[in-house]
């Protein structure tokens, strides 16, 4: 039997007990359940950033999430009245998808009137781009100028379980462009795992990258290391654009003034003017030219500038005006200048001399060698061959042409009459800008 004094112990031992075993417990719950929270309890704990979202929870914080971005949406016509619209999307959240993206193409007349809508759900993968396609729509109310592309509803953001697909992809130039336009193709699984299904997206783009077509197919049941043929058709040929250089021009631009080209037949000024007011119309606002005017003495109208600058100050070149002055000829001295300015060609710029002359040469000169004039010039030309490319125009009532089909080729021009300034430059312009040639694109998700 406990005594009394017992009993009284233990009731103030139970006081100061019980409360320190609440305490420890307490104690103890939140230390093995620091770091964990339930992710659907209305609270922001744990390791969430925000309610319910971030740190160990599946869904997604706004703060870390980077709205998509829509880089262009274009409109196909297809036959008739039926178009198939098209987006480029770019999702930058490194590791983030959304399965459950709802969008809505909108497409309008010139007067920007709607003239009709689609919605749809698309999925983006994380860190990647993709198109979206929408098929079959149906425009009957007016004819559309204009489409817009924008998310209506975006789902929970979620890290992917598996890792995107492994693949090469190989493929052709566009492909009958004139007719029915055709890439082919060859994808490739490179990962270790089957790929049961893989959508194929493919832009056309003409010479100055506008995207002038599109298309969508499906690749089926690729095994790892195994390969599968696709194609993508168009019913019709594109508009691929017109004629452009991809790069700028530096040109460097030598004209002829000595006595010799004087005519009494022929108003070789005009001729000459002609070549150039012909080849400065159709340069670029990026091109630069320089311009020298020789004879006896080369003479620097200006070096490097715009195509209007230049244009203006060749008004102010004198050309002689009968062949009774006696001034001589030095081709080689001019080479020899416009290999001096062609070093300050910019390095993005490809570097052009057009020489319009008629190749009648007499300086300089070297005691008991006639041809040292003719061998100077030859000379010059090949060096200046290292930092720029030669082309020439022969001009004039008597044009050596034996000298100027050596310096210059197949670069070698013969324009005895003002007509024949267009063909001249035709056949230059295909040399300098050639046609750029359509690019395509193959996209995979």
């Amino acid at each position: 039997m406990i005594s009394w004094s017992t009993k009284r112990r233990l009731v103030y031992g139970s006081i100061v007990m019980v409360p320190l075993m609440i305490l420890t417990a307490i104690v103890s719950v939140s230390f093995f359940t620091a770091g964990k929270s339930s992710c659907t309890d209305g609270l922001q704990n744990g390791s969430e950033l925000g309610v319910d979202c971030g740190g160990s929870c599946a869904k997604r914080c706004e703060l870390e999430i980077v709205k998509p971005t829509i880089l262009w949406s274009r409109l196909f016509p297809v036959s008739g009245d039926v178009y198939t619209a098209v987006a480029y999307v770019d999702n930058q959240n490194r590791t983030l998808k959304n399965t459950q993206a709802r969008y809505i193409f909108r497409v309008y007349d010139e007067k920007t009137k709607l003239l009709t809508s689609k919605e749809g759900v698309t999925t983006l993968p994380a860190n990647k781009r993709v198109a979206v396609f929408e098929f079959g729509l149906v425009v009957r109310n007016g004819v559309p100028k204009k489409v817009d592309f924008e998310f209506v509803s975006l789902g929970t953001w979620q890290t992917p379980t598996q890792p995107d697909h492994s693949v090469s992809i190989t493929n052709s130039t566009l492909l009958s462009t004139s007719t029915t336009p055709r890439i082919e193709g060859t994808v490739t699984n490179t990962g270790l795992t089957a790929i049961s299904s893989l959508e194929l997206s493919a832009f056309v783009l003409d010479n100055k990258d506008n995207v002038v077509g599109a298309s969508r197919t499906f690749v089926e049941d690729i095994n790892p290391k195994a390969s599968s043929f696709f194609a993508f058709t168009w019913p019709k040929p594109f508009a691929l654009g017109t004629e452009s250089c991809p790069v700028p021009l530096d040109v460097i631009m030598l004209v002829d003034t000595s006595a010799s080209l004087y005519s009494t037949t022929t108003d070789t000024t005009l001729v000459v003017q002609n070549i150039a007011s012909q080849f400065f119309k159709n340069m670029s606002d990026q091109d630069r030219v320089a311009l020298i005017s020789f004879a006896q003495t080369p003479q620097v109208l200006t070096s490097f500038t715009s195509v209007a600058t230049s244009s203006r100050l060749f008004s102010s070149v004198t050309f002689a005006t009968s062949t009774t002055k006696k001034e001589e000829t030095d081709l080689s001295a001019a080479l020899d200048k416009a290999q001096e300015i062609s070093l300050a060609s910019r390095p993005e710029a490809r570097s052009i001399t057009l020489l319009i002359t008629d190749g009648v040469v007499t300086l300089p000169r070297a005691s008991g060698d006639t041809n040292y004039a003719i061998n100077q010039t030859v000379t010059k030309a090949s060096a200046l061959a290292s930092s720029t490319q030669l082309y020439v125009v022969g001009v004039g009532p008597r044009v050596y042409t034996d000298l100027l089909s050596t310096i210059a080729g197949d670069r070698f021009s013969l324009s005895p009459a003002p007509q024949d300034v267009t063909r001249i430059y035709t056949r230059m312009r295909d040399r300098l800008c050639q046609k750029q040639p359509v690019s395509v694109q193959i996209h995979y998700r």
